[in-house]
């Protein structure tokens, strides 16, 4: 396959989308739309996020030392867009977005309600690199929306409908085991280079399906 050789840039894709949220020194909160967030490490957990360094919520992230970052579904596709294009210096986004804060259990700053996944962050480190700063940040607290789980071997339905993630649906456990199925939830991505959301979609492989040989 010919390849065209290019000016060295980062170029994974498609990258997560998170809504990072943080809470202003004078009490008021912020949202930023981030697609540079990767895991770090599991034990402690940690992850990172990327910020230009005249990003507001780069500012404000510097002075409180704390973060949470929400991943949103396909639903609120329209509200993530928004929040990645209005400044916190300039706008309230959460009243503008209608998205609904939710008090964290051990940072100040807000979760959001209308996210399946919340992960309250501590700084650990902010390393200026050049375009932007890196924070590598301890993760304090973990919260899932139930509608993600659902019994193993039950597969059927495998995404949640869109009325299901805006009402919490609660799920009938039974005695089954639960397993985790983010699929259900349809995160969404991001494309860099072409400015585009997309949906997770279908399951290519499964890890460990092909036990280390070639067919």
């Amino acid at each position: 396959m010919a390849k065209i050789q290019r000016p060295p840039e980062p170029f994974l894709y498609p990258l997560p989308v998170a809504l990072v949220t943080c809470t202003e020194p004078g009490g008021g909160s912020n949202i930023l739309t981030v697609s540079w967030v990767m895991n770090a490490c599991a034990a402690p957990p940690m992850l990172t996020i990327s910020l230009r360094p005249h990003r507001y919520s780069t500012q404000v992230i510097q002075e409180t030392g704390e973060f949470a970052v929400n991943i949103p579904s396909y639903n609120i596709a329209y509200e993530v867009d928004l929040c990645g294009t209005l400044s916190g210096r300039d706008a309230d986004k959460l009243r503008i977005s209608g998205l609904t804060e939710a008090p964290a259990s051990v940072i100040k700053a807000p979760l959001l309600e209308e996210c399946v996944v919340s992960m309250e962050c501590i700084t650990r480190q902010s390393i200026p690199l050049g375009s932007h700063t890196l924070f590598l940040a301890e993760i304090a607290a973990l919260h899932v929306d139930e509608v993600v789980y659902q019994a193993r071997g039950s597969m059927e339905d495998s995404f949640a409908s869109e009325e299901d993630l805006a009402a919490g649906v609660e799920l009938d456990k039974g005695d089954d085991e639960l397993t985790l199925e983010l699929t259900r939830a349809k995160p969404l991505l991001y494309a860099p280079h072409t400015h585009e959301y997309w949906v997770l979609g279908d399951i290519a492989q499964c890890h460990l399906q092909s036990s280390g040989k070639k067919p």
